[in-house]
């Protein structure tokens, strides 16, 4: 079916694409693209038949058809991700710059629903930390659950606006703004952003984006890396976002060494600004715009000395952990796992920040007994000498419906629910029962 589009955003695309606007709106009206990233470390169990890699993303795949993914257990436990193509072309950009640096500090500011931050952190292997940050409550939440499942410990989850991060005194080797936009590129994905597009709210997003670049500029190091990002093919939204800021004087325009327009990736240079454009008829993948500068100065270590205090926990939950004494902070009445390299901020991000989520939720102590938090089923630090329980399709689905499953025949006991060597959440075996301590806001529903 032909979607009718708004008369205004016609004239407007036919400028930016005199030559060929009628095959990028035929685009827009065909079926979309369905891409997924694989975790680095847990994805090697995930096998879509005739998955196809995508060029620019390493453990990027394209599948044929749209799976009924709500009902494949991986996706719960973090094996992958649902994330259109065009946007892992961070990858590009950010991979080369983290290799000269040793434990990078990383802010995602306009993270939901994590598929940025989630490749970062695969990208970042567990060095350094990244602060992911989202300003509305509801989406903070689906942002803090998908970082969850991706089970890494160099995070913390921010609830702030730009100039929080201004007046924090904090600053960063990386910043990455995929900044609020009218959303012309997510046409044919989310047909309820051409019902809200109009010109009065691509001006507003103008405004919006210049001012959350410039309250941001003043959180990154010299030296360090500004990339930013929409889903819109507006060039005032986009590459002219990248003039406004050379015109500054502080940036410089980030040049990739390789080239990708034989991928039907368009690169665009304007005005000393350099940025890459997917059009979806020309990429398999939505609409996109990514562009990165560097501030001007060489980049400098942190130089803070303070290290990290780990708490004293007990033997109960060190027993979960594959190395001996994890680093360990207490953060509204739990024990979190988070790395050493936290300590060199935990104080200035605890003090400046509204702090939503601390590395990953290890549990609480009752007593000498340790109840492990639903967060630690999915940690990549998790020992391999835990209890586990190998569950099939049937039984793992019922799991995430939150239905308690009797396993008979076990010691009484705390059991890590595994799908093909996932884990999915924690079961309590007892005399004549098994609780399942599966999280009931994050259950399958049907």
């Amino acid at each position: 079916m032909v979607m009718q589009w708004p008369s205004e955003f016609l004239d407007r695309i036919e400028k930016v694409r005199p030559d060929d606007f009628e095959s990028l709106l035929l685009s827009l009206s065909e079926p979309q693209v369905t891409s997924i990233r694989l975790h680095s470390l847990k994805g090697r169990v995930v096998d879509f038949e005739s998955a196809e890699n995508i060029s620019w993303c390493k453990n990027g795949r394209y599948l044929i058809e749209r799976p009924y993914f709500t009902h494949d257990p991986l996706i719960h436990a973090g094996g992958y991700y649902v994330q259109e193509a065009s946007s892992m072309f961070l990858e590009q950009i950010v991979a080369p710059f983290l290799k000269n640096i040793s434990q990078p500090f990383i802010l995602d500011l306009c993270a939901a629903p994590g598929g940025k931050s989630t490749h970062l952190l695969s990208m970042m292997e567990g060095k350094g930390l990244l602060v992911s940050n989202e300003i509305v409550p509801n989406r903070n939440a689906v942002l803090r659950e998908n970082i969850t499942k991706w089970g890494y410990a160099n995070v913390v989850v921010t609830q702030n606006e730009a100039v929080d991060f201004a007046k924090s005194n904090l600053l960063f080797d990386a910043i990455v703004v995929d900044a609020p936009c009218s959303g012309e590129g997510m046409f044919r994905k989310d047909k309820n952003a051409v019902s809200e597009w109009s010109i009065s709210n691509v001006e507003n997003c103008v405004v919006r984006q210049k001012n959350i670049l410039e309250d941001i500029m003043k959180a990154l190091k010299p030296g360090g890396l500004l990339v930013y990002s929409t889903c819109t093919f507006e060039p005032d939204e986009n590459i002219n976002q990248m003039h406004e800021l050379l015109r500054g004087g502080e940036l410089e325009p980030y040049i990739l060494a390789d080239d990708f327009t034989s991928l039907g990736v368009e690169k665009i240079e304007r005005y000393g600004a350099v940025g890459f454009s997917f059009y979806p008829h020309k990429v398999r993948g939505e609409g996109f715009f990514i562009s990165a500068l560097v501030k001007k100065g060489d980049l400098i270590s942190e130089t803070s000395s303070q290290k990290l205090k780990s708490v004293k926990t007990s033997d109960a939950l060190h027993a979960f952990f594959r190395v001996e004494h994890p680093p360990v902070v207490s953060f509204k009445e739990a024990f979190h796992l988070v790395t050493d390299e936290y300590g060199r901020y935990m104080d200035r991000l605890r003090s400046s920040l509204r702090i939503k989520k601390e590395g990953v939720n290890a549990g609480t102590l009752k007593g000498k007994d340790f109840i492990p938090n639903p967060e630690l089923a999915f940690s990549i630090d998790l020992s391999e000498n835990i209890s586990r329980i190998e569950l099939d399709i049937d039984s793992a689905i019922r799991f995430l419906k939150c239905e308690n499953i009797h396993f008979s025949g076990l010691d009484k006991g705390w059991y890590l629910a595994t799908y093909k060597g996932l884990g999915l959440g924690w079961t309590k075996v007892m005399d004549s029962r098994s609780n399942n301590y599966f999280p009931s806001n994050w259950r399958i529903l049907k």
